[in-house]
């Protein structure tokens, strides 16, 4: 499980080859806004919007819940 609140960045997700999902919990005030996330390199940062990670995140088989942090 991973607690998201602006903390850590969300792109390890992505890249993760373990057999077991990772549940996702995204502060609700992300939703439809523009975040910035470190592209796996903390010397570099990109902005996205917050749906589109949702989205990837759902696309690599695990799940996300928006929830109040």
């Amino acid at each position: 499980m991973i607690l998201v609140g602006g903390r850590i960045t969300l792109l390890p997700i992505l890249f993760y080859t373990g057999r077991k999902r990772i549940d996702v919990y995204l502060d609700k005030e992300f939703e439809g806004k523009k975040i910035a996330v470190h592209p796996n390199d903390n010397t570099a940062t990109i902005y996205l919007q917050a749906d589109d990670l949702i989205r990837l995140i759902k696309e690599h088989g695990n799940e996300v819940e928006l929830s109040e942090l």
